[in-house]
C-alpha cells in the first residue's frame, strides 16, 4: 500500500501560499480578495486554513476508504465528493432546524420552549461582525499562521471536496455541508472564508437584506446551534438576524 500524505499540504495537494502571523489582518483580507478575483478568471477558489493535527486527522479520515489512506484512494474519494449530486440545502437545513428545536423542547432541564425563548423580540443586541474572527490567536494578539489554498473548483462550496472536515459530533456530513454551502452561496452570496479544526467562517459578498436576515439566522443556527446556545450574550434569532444585516463575516463553531 502506498504511504499516506504526511501533512495537510500534501493531503490537499493544491497550489498554496503560506501567510505568517500578522499583527492586523489587512494583508490577509487583501490577499484573499486578490486571489478570489484572480480565481474567477483562472478557475479556482481560495480558502484560508488554520492548520492543526486535528484538522489533518479529520480530513484524512474523511478521504479514506476501509482504512486505506493511500494517495490513490484519497484522489478517488475526492472525486466522489466532487462529482456527487448535492442535496437540496434548504431541505437539509429545515430538517436540522426542526430536530434542534425538537431536542430543545424535549429537554426537561430547560425551563421554557424554543419559540418563547429564541423567537421573541427580546434579547441582547450584538454587533455585526465586520472583521473576520476565526484566525485570531487570543494568547498572542496576532493571527495564526495561515495557509491560503487555491482549490481548483469554480463553485466555492465545492472547496469541501478538498477539505472534508465534517461528519463529527453535530457538524454536518460533508455532502450535507457542501449542500448547505451551495444554498448559502446562492441565496445570500456567502462563501467559505476560513476553515479550522472545528469552525467554518463565511464571508458575505453582498450585504444581508433586512427581509432575508431572519431566514439566514435560522439557517446558520440549523448548521451550528452554537450560534445561540453557546453565545455569551442572551440573544435570540431576531437579534442574531439584526446583527447579520451589519456583518461581512460570520463564524460557525462545532464542539
Amino acid at each position: 500500500m502506498s504511504s499516506c500524505p504526511h501533512d495537510i499540504l500534501s493531503l490537499v495537494n493544491c497550489p498554496y501560499e503560506l501567510i505568517e502571523a500578522q499583527i492586523d489582518d489587512d494583508i490577509i483580507v487583501k490577499k484573499f480578495e486578490e486571489e478570489r478575483e484572480k480565481g474567477l478568471k483562472e478557475g479556482y477558489s481560495p480558502i484560508l486554513v488554520i492548520n492543526s493535527q486535528d484538522l489533518y486527522d479529520t480530513v484524512l479520515t474523511n478521504l479514506n476508504e476501509n482504512g486505506d489512506h493511500s494517495f490513490a484512494t484519497i484522489e478517488k474519494m475526492r472525486a466522489y465528493y466532487l462529482n456527487h449530486d448535492l442535496y437540496d440545502g434548504n431541505l437539509v437545513l429545515k430538517d436540522r432546524y426542526d430536530k434542534a428545536v425538537e431536542e430543545f423542547d424535549e429537554d426537561d432541564m430547560i425551563d421554557g420552549n424554543f419559540e418563547d425563548l429564541y423567537l421573541s423580540d427580546d434579547g441582547d443586541e450584538i454587533e455585526g461582525q465586520t472583521q473576520a474572527f476565526s484566525y485570531w490567536n487570543e494568547k498572542t494578539g496576532k493571527t495564526y499562521p495561515l495557509i491560503l489554498f487555491k482549490i481548483p473548483v469554480t463553485d466555492p462550496y465545492r472547496i469541501i471536496s478538498y477539505l472534508p472536515f465534517g461528519h463529527w459530533n453535530n457538524c454536518p456530513s460533508n455532502l450535507d455541508l457542501m449542500s448547505i454551502c451551495r444554498y448559502l452561496y446562492e441565496e445570500f452570496k456567502a462563501i467559505p472564508y476560513c476553515i479550522s479544526e472545528n469552525s467554518l467562517e463565511f464571508k458575505f459578498l453582498e450585504q444581508i437584506k433586512s427581509e432575508d436576515s431572519l431566514q439566514l439566522a435560522k439557517d446558520l443556527f440549523a448548521t451550528s446551534s452554537d450560534c445561540l446556545f453557546s453565545a455569551n450574550d442572551d440573544i435570540t434569532l431576531n437579534t442574531l438576524a439584526k446583527s447579520l444585516e451589519d456583518s461581512t463575516y460570520w463564524q460557525l463553531v462545532w464542539d
